[in-house]
């Protein structure tokens, strides 16, 4: 949420945080329930393997995030070896992962609109990983009020900063709504 502060400085206030294995709660329920969390080492399927957040750590390599998977040989089939390896710990359709924690129960926090309220930005994670709050903030305040100009400009630079990482024709998600509050 985007509010005018004082002086008509706009603040932003992040309503929610990231559902990942990343999180000391969200891995220990994970764990819990049977579930690993790690990352993949390895560039191909014949010679992938799931090392520990900790070993990726001491390798000092980028690895990615980590990422939720079965037990080793506990695949099922047809998904053989790192399958799913999936990069958070709720979701909505993953329900492979089900049994494993990963499912589709969000956290909820709950915040009154104040009249000073500018807009509210629902977006993926492939919004976040790559642009801060206050940068959405200023895209979404230079499109004058108009939400789907905000959402392509929001979508054109998370594109833009995904492009520039180097990470090949790979990015992430990008699903991002404008909710204009004053309308």
């Amino acid at each position: 949420v985007t509010s005018e502060g004082w002086g008509g400085k706009m603040t932003t206030a992040q309503l929610s945080v990231d559902q990942s294995p990343d999180r000391t709660d969200e891995r220990q329920r994970i764990e819990q329930l049977g579930g690993v969390v790690g990352m993949v080492l390895g560039d191909g399927m014949d010679d992938a393997r799931v090392i520990s957040v900790e070993e990726a750590a001491q390798l000092n390599v980028d690895l990615g995030p980590a990422r939720v998977f079965f037990k080793e040989n506990e695949w099922k089939p047809p998904h053989d070896k790192c399958f799913p390896g999936l990069a958070m710990s709720r979701s909505l359709g993953d329900s492979i992962l089900d049994e494993l924690g990963v499912v589709p129960v969000s956290e909820v926090s709950v915040r009154d609109i104040k009249p000073k309220d500018r807009f509210l930005v629902l977006a993926s994670d492939g919004i976040w990983q790559v642009l801060s709050n206050e940068e959405v903030a200023a895209l979404v305040t230079a499109s004058n009020g108009n939400p789907s100009a905000a959402c392509e400009a929001l979508f054109n630079e998370a594109k833009e900063r995904w492009e520039d990482q180097d990470s090949g024709p790979y990015r992430d998600d990008i699903s991002v709504f404008v909710i204009d509050l004053q309308r």
